[in-house]
């Protein structure tokens, strides 16, 4: 199945440098100098864009759950890696979520919501340290909580981080400055609830699947918007992280094993044809009598 995981992260990281290239455009054509919207094709371009890609992946994830394999539902079956790769990769997506919130944190004290961007880069900090290892756990035995913990600080990110997003643009006329934002944060917020289900056991595979594909999209697609450099460090991270966990759950996709068949009534003592001939002689000659 790494042929398959292959074709979802190429066709995902594609589908991303599309959208992003449509909203570079967008925003160098579609805004007049004040910063506010005009009326361009380009909105309706890049709305386009995000609906097909939509569309894609969810086709793209009907094909696999057709492919007659079966992803595993348990945390440490779905992303076990068996690479060498597997952890300095972890670690560097995880590095990549820490220097963003560093960066986030040094310059975030120049804009209005400073407080907030503070707060969001501690809590990216963590989810950069605890990534790499809930990926640890799947090679050196964890406690479930923990795991638990692990995944469910990029589910508390991303909730703050919408809250954030929208705190800042509250007064902001042009709705296509933060819509790709707004709507990257909430795709990306869903990849992570899935992938946290499923050390909770609560998993969803494919549910997974499609909103890491399609929330790695809307994250490529917003590193052409003009913001915080620490932000856009933490996008890619993001689409990074859900690419990395999307791959894990394709390559370890197996055939489905049959149930093996039980015997009716296994409850019942078993008779051997010696045993059952010697109980019909007993009931012959009990009937003689």
């Amino acid at each position: 199945m790494r042929k398959n995981a292959l074709t979802l992260c190429c066709f995902t990281c594609a589908a991303g440098a599309v959208g992003a290239f449509c909203r570079w455009l967008q925003n160098q054509l579609a805004f007049d100098s004040d910063g506010l919207s005009t009326k361009s094709s380009l909105n309706w371009v890049v709305a386009l864009v995000i609906i097909a890609a939509a569309a894609g992946f969810y086709f793209f994830v009907r094909r696999i759950k057709k492919s007659g394999l079966v992803p595993a539902e348990d945390f440490g079956s779905a992303f076990r890696g068996s690479t060498r790769l597997y952890m300095p990769a972890a670690w560097v997506i995880g590095a990549l979520m820490m220097v963003g919130a560093l960066f986030l944190f040094a310059n975030g004290a120049n804009e209005s919501s400073h407080t907030l961007l503070r707060i969001l880069a501690v809590l990216s900090l963590f989810s950069g340290i605890f990534f790499p290892l809930a990926a640890q756990s799947t090679v050196k035995s964890a406690d479930s909580g923990l795991v638990c913990l692990y995944l469910t600080l990029p589910v508390v990110q991303f909730c703050f981080w919408l809250i954030t997003c929208y705190k800042q643009n509250s007064t902001n006329p042009a709705v296509w400055a933060y819509a790709v934002a707004i709507l990257a944060i909430a795709a990306a917020l869903l990849g992570f609830y899935y992938l946290a289900g499923y050390p909770y056991g609560r998993a969803k595979p494919y549910s997974f699947l499609y909103f890491s594909m399609l929330g790695s999209f809307m994250c490529i697609m917003s590193l052409a918007d003009n913001r915080n450099f620490g932000e856009k460090l933490m996008f890619a991270a993001a689409a990074a992280m859900l690419m990395f966990a999307a791959w894990m759950v394709v390559s370890n996709m197996r055939p489905p094993h049959a149930a093996p068949s039980q015997p009716l009534h296994t409850d019942m003592p078993q008779v051997s044809e010696k045993d059952l001939g010697s109980i019909i002689e007993e009931v012959k000659n009990e009937d003689d009598k």
